[in-house]
């Protein structure tokens, strides 16, 4: 078994002897061995009991982003980020680029991320993942988290 590390986690590559059947079960469903291993485990992370394994915390670290087609520097982890401006700290959707909410700390973005990066959601596609996997359950808790936190700043 060989380990890597990419950014901060890290990536094992393992070794495995495959039943020979497998192989005629991609090329039933018309994939190669890859692709079809590749959808199995997609599909048992987002709709079966992987779905359950909790993510690593949000701990930001200093680097660069976009915020709606501009580059900012501050802090991020995951799909979140965050970065100041004069009324505060703004906690931003990576792979959207949009900002969430404006909080007075990096400590506060850094908590309603954490909040956000727990529920059962997308958060590496644009969108969330709203509505695309019916494992998405937690979609309506998004703004109440979110609101909270902006109301708990006042």
């Amino acid at each position: 078994m060989k380990r890597r590390a990419i950014d901060r986690f890290t990536v094992e590559v393992v070794e495995l002897v495959l039943p020979i059947f497998w192989l005629d079960l991609a090329e039933y469903t018309g994939k190669y061995l890859r692709p079809w291993l590749e959808l199995i485990v997609d599909d048992y992370l987002t709709a079966g009991p992987g779905r359950f394994i909790p993510f690593p915390p949000v701990t930001f670290q200093r680097g660069s982003f976009a915020v709606e087609g501009a580059t900012v520097r501050g802090h991020l982890d995951g799909p979140f980020g965050a970065y100041k401006r004069p009324e505060g700290f703004v906690l931003v959707h990576l792979p959207a680029e949009r900002p969430l909410a404006t909080l007075p700390r990096l400590k506060d973005c850094e908590s309603a991320a954490n909040e956000l990066a727990d529920l059962t959601m997308r958060w590496d596609l644009p969108d969330g993942g709203r509505g695309r996997l019916p494992c998405e359950v937690d979609a309506h808790k998004v703004e109440p988290i979110l609101k909270r936190y902006v109301r708990a700043a006042k």
